[in-house]
C-alpha cells in the first residue's frame, strides 16, 4: 500500500472479533500526513465501517472526510463522497460515504462518530454504548450483502471486511470498542440459541 508519498506505513492492528478472525482494524486518529495512506487501507482492506470514537473536531483530531453532503475529497487515487448524514439518538453520526478508486466499482461506507464518550473518561451514557454495538452489527451485515451484491465484496461469508475503530491515540476506547462488540455479540449470540 505504497502512496504518492512513497510512505506505506500507517499505525494500525489487525483485532480478532467473537469467531472472526480480523473482524477489526484499530488504529489511531489520521493524521494529516496519513490521510491518504488511511483511505488506501479502507479500499485495500475492503471495509465497509469506520467508527471513530472522538470528535472530529480539526484540532485533536484532524478532519479527514469530506462534511457536508454531497462533497468530495481526493486522498491520492481515492475519492471520497459525503452522502449525508444522520444523527442518532444524541449519541453518534452516521455518514454514508461513496468511494471510488481507478475506475473500479463505488463502494459505499458507514462512518460512525460516537461523540458520547469524552477523552480520559467513562461514557456519558453506558447504555447507548449497547445500542451502539448493536447498531454496528445490525449496519455491517447489511453494507457486507450490498458490497457483495455489487461485486466488490466476493462473498459475505467468507470475505473480510474488517470494521475500522479509531480513537485519538488507538489504544483506549478503540480496544474497548472491540472487547466491547465482541461481548456484545456474543450476548446476542448466545440468547438466540
Amino acid at each position: 500500500m505504497t502512496t504518492s508519498d512513497g510512505k506505506d506505513y500507517l499505525h494500525a492492528n489487525y483485532v480478532d472479533g467473537y469467531r472472526e478472525e480480523k473482524r477489526y482494524i484499530l488504529t489511531q486518529a489520521p493524521l494529516e500526513a496519513t490521510f491518504e495512506r488511511f483511505w488506501e487501507m479502507v479500499w485495500k482492506e475492503n471495509s465497509t465501517m469506520i467508527i471513530a470514537l472522538t470528535p472530529l473536531d480539526g484540532e485533536k483530531c484532524p478532519i479527514y472526510l469530506p462534511i457536508g453532503s454531497g462533497q468530495s475529497k481526493e486522498y491520492g487515487k481515492i475519492k471520497v463522497v459525503n452522502m449525508g448524514t444522520r444523527h442518532i439518538r444524541d449519541t453518534y453520526d452516521a455518514t454514508l460515504l461513496m468511494i471510488t478508486k481507478d475506475g473500479a466499482p463505488i463502494r459505499t461506507i458507514l462512518h460512525l462518530i460516537f461523540f458520547s464518550w469524552p477523552d480520559k473518561e467513562t461514557p456519558i451514557r453506558p447504555t447507548e454504548i449497547i445500542h451502539f454495538i448493536d447498531d454496528i452489527n445490525f449496519n455491517r451485515n447489511i453494507l457486507m450483502k450490498t458490497a457483495q451484491n455489487k461485486g466488490w465484496l466476493t462473498n459475505a461469508s467468507t470475505s473480510k471486511s474488517p470494521i475500522i475503530i479509531h480513537c485519538k491515540a488507538g489504544v483506549g476506547r478503540s480496544a474497548w470498542q472491540s472487547c466491547g462488540g465482541c461481548s456484545g455479540y456474543c450476548t446476542s449470540t448466545s440468547n438466540s440459541t
